[in-house]
């Protein structure tokens, strides 16, 4: 077959003349041109598209603007296929794109102090993407050294957890309640004991090894005091400093970083009666499979010694008998030590809380 190449513009006959694996669709009238493949190009009014014949996916061009809620373009919004990690464009100072991406995606734009915005990628050329603010999170108000700010005045490393965030998880212990809540802040829970967790609290690792110690400023209402001896359910909130100038108004005593333990107060109003309860059953997951029954185990232990070569300290098979065939439990027993001291607990908590108060006098007990 000869070829065609009158109709084609200079750009099509380059990609033709050096691939011949595209189709284009364009204004053109439709050309047949064959080099090692044959190529069709259709008039179909969508503009200019191509499409590899080794990959035939489409890539739609598509361009549009990005404005804030007010109708402001935003400059510099960054632009991704969702699920990608490398961004296929940004906005003009006009707030305007121009990228390409496959049917059926999603772009997803991003833009510091805005909500991302996703989009979901169709048959449209054009489109108009208004991206909403984000800073209803930055009147959000931070207990910090001196009394409360706003997150947006923040200038120090602050970390906030709220306490109807924390009492989610079924844990008895407000330290060990902080584990995974806040980045930098490591808890490591030494026992299972109630009452006596061992819970250990470290701000960004090991600060010293002197005598000074290593545990963070707990400050409770401004009082210094430990998490461990506090209800979960009292806390209002939560604040940790972690760095020197968050906490720089405690001085030394802050070397190893600082939380500040707000409890919840009553409201001028309604009396409120707050009631929760939790019911739970601990049973350990896995247990060791060991040999319960004492002959068993007497034997066993003959058995091991003879294959070393040792005969001495063997039990006598008079005693092993006197196990095996006794009627006196108590004097010959078979105890299974696991089982005594890992049965399965049911344990249940309950809390009950009264709050209120008038224009002058809060409480909360």
């Amino acid at each position: 077959m000869k070829n065609k190449t009158n109709q084609l513009t200079p750009l099509v006959r380059k990609l033709l003349l050096y691939s011949g694996t595209f189709l284009f669709v364009g204004s053109s009238s439709a050309t047949t041109f064959s080099k090692t493949k044959k190529i069709m190009i259709l008039n179909l009014g969508y503009g200019d598209t191509f499409f590899n014949l080794n990959n035939p996916v489409a890539q739609q061009p598509i361009s549009g603007r990005v404005k804030d809620a007010s109708g402001k373009p935003l400059a510099g919004v960054s632009i991704f296929v969702k699920g990608k990690t490398a961004a296929i464009g940004s906005t003009g100072e006009d707030g305007r794109f121009s990228v390409s991406a496959e049917i059926g995606t999603a772009l997803m734009f991003r833009y510091v102090g805005f909500n991302e915005q996703q989009v979901s990628v169709t048959n449209q050329r054009e489109l108009q993407v208004t991206m909403s603010s984000s800073t209803e999170n930055l009147e959000e108000v931070v207990v910090v050294g001196f009394g409360t700010q706003k997150k947006a005045n923040l200038t120090g490393s602050v970390a906030t957890i709220k306490g109807d965030d924390m009492i989610k998880r079924p844990v008895t212990n407000a330290g060990a309640m902080l584990q995974g809540q806040v980045p930098g802040l490591s808890i490591v829970q030494g026992s299972g004991e109630p009452g006596n967790e061992g819970v250990s609290i470290r701000m960004r690792g090991q600060g010293t090894f002197s005598g000074a110690g290593n545990n963070p400023l707990v400050l409770i209402d401004g009082i210094e005091g430990s998490l461990g001896s506090l209800n979960p359910n009292d806390i209002e909130n939560v604040s940790v400093l972690k760095d020197a100038a968050s906490a720089s108004i405690y001085g030394s005593r802050a070397a190893n970083g600082v939380i500040l333990v707000t409890t919840k107060t009553g409201k001028q109003g309604k009396t409120v009666v707050d009631y929760s309860n939790n019911l739970a059953i601990h049973t350990p997951t896995k247990l060791f499979d060991l040999i319960t029954n004492s002959a068993e185990y007497m034997e066993l232990w003959n058995e091991a010694k003879r294959n070393t070569g040792i005969s001495s300290g063997l039990y006598p098979q008079q005693t092993i008998d006197q196990y095996r065939n006794a009627n006196d439990r108590e004097k010959y027993p078979n105890t299974d030590w696991m089982d005594i001291f890992f049965n399965p607990v049911f344990v249940h908590q309950h809390n009950l809380g009264i709050s209120g108060g008038s224009e002058k006098t809060q409480y909360n007990l």
